[in-house]
């Protein structure tokens, strides 16, 4: 495997994509049809996410039906992402935004971070070395 993607299934595509920008500093690389998208590529230096609305039909692509069946299920998944150069900026933006479901801290494995949740509820843990 040479590189990883998530794929977030969404519910309101131009808020996440706003989001991502946003808070988390992505940049928006492509989001198709551009006056309604229904899959858009975020990048982050090297990171990579791509977003899609979980009630498109997208055909018959049978990937879509086991994501709305599964819409909601409990699970705990955390996606961590190395900070920029300024943790505490990053911070105080996810703060002023309301997104911050644990603050800027350092932790006992030798770093600092913080985590937040995007409109969907997935996390996203913020983190630099010490």
């Amino acid at each position: 495997m040479s590189s990883l993607t998530p794929h977030l299934w969404v519910t309101d595509m131009q808020r996440s994509m706003a989001f991502y920008r946003d808070v988390l500093g992505f940049e928006v690389r492509r989001a198709e049809p551009a006056e309604a998208p229904t899959f858009a590529s975020l990048q982050r230096g090297e990171n990579a996410l791509m977003l899609s609305p979980f009630d498109e039909t997208f055909e018959d692509w049978r990937m879509v039906a086991l994501v709305k069946e599964r819409r909601d299920s409990p699970g705990a998944v955390s996606f961590y992402i190395e900070a920029g150069d300024d943790i505490s900026a990053e911070s105080r933006r996810a703060e002023a935004a309301g997104a911050v479901v644990d603050p800027l801290a350092e932790r006992p494995c030798g770093q600092r971070e913080f985590t937040v949740a995007d409109p969907d509820g997935f996390w996203w843990a913020v983190w630099n070395s010490m």
